[in-house]
């Protein structure tokens, strides 16, 4: 959709749609291999992993972390470049569609930093235990494949979201897979994924016990209404409309 002025720069970002795309595969072949070796050597009684498994476990968690690291510094990389490519073409020709695809290319950009993230933090964590745990691996390939799935719709529909669901209907890899569903998931992944301490949860359950007083005036109060209205009321008002107007200054 971009002008062709910019042929010789990438001007439709193919690289920024390989990158996704290699990233996505990547995720989900890999994840499917050790969550594939880890069904077999433990299924149906996941328990510790030692020895040898350990060690190949790590140097898998190890590859990965460097190939987040890389493929995220490229996939930024180049959406800067695009962004600066869409920016000088706003100024130039005004275009809507082009102000739309800019801003998507943001909100996609911070989703991703915050996927990284979420995934380091998740790697540090198990890679730092004592002993390695079979079920949460076992889970949490199943989060990376997932993922690697999402990465590949968003090189889809990098720029236009509804290119990613006329895929869906095309590819047969993608059977079964609902676009909205899938990008709200991904969206929600760094919240699940981020470790909670019970001082945390407890702060969150209590936030919504104390609901914002109402400052509309009750039916059953038409005066409250003109008493605000006055600045220097003749009476003291009451407690609860003294209240009220301090809070509305």
């Amino acid at each position: 959709m971009l002008s062709r002025k910019f042929d010789r720069a990438d001007f439709d970002a193919r690289a920024l749609r390989a990158d996704f795309e290699e990233l996505g595969a990547r995720l989900s072949t890999e994840a499917s291999d050790l969550r594939r070796r880890l069904h077999e050597l433990y299924y149906p009684a996941f328990g510790p992993v030692d020895g040898l498994m350990k060690r190949q476990v790590l140097r898998q968690f190890k590859a990965w972390e460097d190939y987040f690291r890389a493929h995220a510094s490229q996939i930024f990389a180049h959406a800067r470049e695009v962004e600066e490519k869409l920016a000088y073409s706003l100024t130039l020709e005004g275009r809507a569609e082009l102000k739309i695809i800019a801003e998507t290319l943001r909100d996609r950009r911070a989703t991703t930093d915050l996927l990284f993230r979420a995934l380091a933090a998740k790697m540090r964590q198990a890679t730092t235990a004592v002993s390695l745990d079979a079920e949460p691996i076992y889970d949490f390939c199943q989060v990376l494949e997932q993922l690697g799935l999402f990465f590949r719709l968003t090189a889809v529909g990098l720029y236009q979201p509804d290119a990613a669901k006329a895929a869906l209907g095309r590819d047969p890899r993608y059977l079964d897979v609902d676009w909205e569903v899938l990008r709200r998931w991904a969206e929600g992944l760094p919240d699940q994924m981020r470790p909670q301490r019970p001082t945390d949860t407890g702060l969150l359950r209590a936030a919504p016990s104390t609901p914002p007083v109402q400052t509309a005036p009750r039916p059953s109060e038409p005066e409250a209404e003109d008493a605000e209205s006055e600045e220097l009321p003749a009476l003291p008002a009451p407690t609860a409309e003294r209240r009220e107007r301090r809070r509305t200054r």
